[in-house]
C-alpha cells in the first residue's frame, strides 16, 4: 500500500477502522469481519480486499470517498 493510502487509513478514528472490517460481505458466509487485509486507494474510493474471517474466502469492501 501507497505511504498516501497508508496515511489516510491511519488518519480515521480507530472505531471507524473497526466498523469498516467488521461490516464487509462475503458470500460464504454473510457479514463478517475482513481480515489479512490490503488497502487500495482509487481515484474516488478505496477498497479494502482481504480474506473473511469465518471461512477464508476472498471479501472486498468498497469504502466511498467521503469515508476519507
Amino acid at each position: 500500500m501507497s505511504k498516501a493510502t497508508q496515511a489516510k487509513w491511519n488518519a480515521l478514528e480507530k472505531a471507524i477502522q473497526e466498523e469498516v472490517r467488521k461490516n464487509v460481505f462475503c458470500v460464504n458466509c454473510g457479514v463478517t469481519t475482513i481480515v489479512d487485509h490490503k488497502i487500495i486507494l482509487g481515484e474516488y474510493d478505496t477498497v479494502l480486499e482481504g480474506k473473511c474471517k469465518k471461512c477464508g474466502g476472498g471479501v472486498t469492501r468498497l469504502m466511498e470517498s467521503d469515508w476519507l
